[in-house]
């Protein structure tokens, strides 16, 4: 897989022209509050960078790396549901690669998770997918497992009516706030969306909760420690804030 065929390099240059807009009207500097790490909790850290009027650092005990001082939650959720980048994201971006990431990523990702569920002997009644886009996911789990009842949670308006229009039952709603579905799934699913959770151990706490007894989680998301990462740093376009906020380590010490 080329990393163009997932992220054409002209439509990602344009979506970070629009993030850039998108941060002098969506934050400001008054409303900030740092935070221990989001990983381990430890409040000692080093300074990392600044990127687009952010700073970043890392965590000195577990090596992780994020955003602090972070900006309020409000400001956070009104830039996912109305900025002009998110909106890009959701009408341009993601329909331009859909196929190219259907193939690439996501039909191979239901078929091992489907695996790992025959593994557990997870019965697959409901299944809710967590930040579900444009419901690709479903689509795919669905063609392999069609006995399964399929539910998408999404904040993002245009996002959650193409799901709805695929024939998915959608909650607009961020995770933290999807409390109606509790103890709702049999199966929650939730890829490369933590790295934007302004708190992500309530955000992933919401994650359980949507969970039935016996249930499972599978969770994707960015690190801080490949290649990549370790070698651009501050200049990987991978770390776009405001839109990736958390680059956890797989340090466990």
């Amino acid at each position: 897989m080329k990393e163009y065929e997932i992220r054409p390099k002209e439509l990602f240059q344009q979506f970070l022209e629009l993030s850039g807009k998108d941060i002098e009207k969506y934050f400001d500097n008054e409303d900030r509050l740092v935070i221990p790490c989001p990983a381990c909790f430890s409040e000692e850290n080093k300074f990392a960078f600044s990127k687009n009027g952010f700073d970043f650092v890392e965590c000195e005990k577990c090596l992780t790396l994020y955003l602090s001082p972070r900006p309020s939650l409000s400001q956070f959720e009104q830039f996912y549901i109305e900025s002009p980048s998110s909106e890009f994201m959701a009408s341009v971006f993601f329909p331009t690669v859909e196929e190219s990431r259907r193939k690439k990523i996501v039909e191979p990702r239901a078929q091992r998770i489907l695996e790992m569920c025959k593994i557990e002997g997870l019965k697959l009644g409901n299944v809710v997918d967590v930040g579900a886009g444009s419901g690709i996911f479903l689509e795919e789990f669905q063609k392999k497992q069609p006995e399964s009842l399929l539910f998408g949670v999404e904040p993002s308006p245009r996002f959650s009516e193409t799901c709805r229009k695929k024939g998915f039952s959608v909650l607009e709603e961020l995770a933290e706030n999807a409390g109606t579905w509790k103890e709702k799934a049999d199966l929650v699913t939730c890829f490369e969306v933590i790295e934007h959770a302004h708190n992500p151990f309530k955000f992933v706490k919401s994650l359980y909760e949507l969970l039935k007894k016996n249930g499972m989680v599978v969770v994707t998301g960015l690190g801080c420690q490949g290649f990549d990462i370790q070698t651009l740093w501050g200049n990987s376009k991978s770390v776009t804030p405001p839109h990736h906020i958390n680059f956890f380590s797989i340090n466990n010490n």
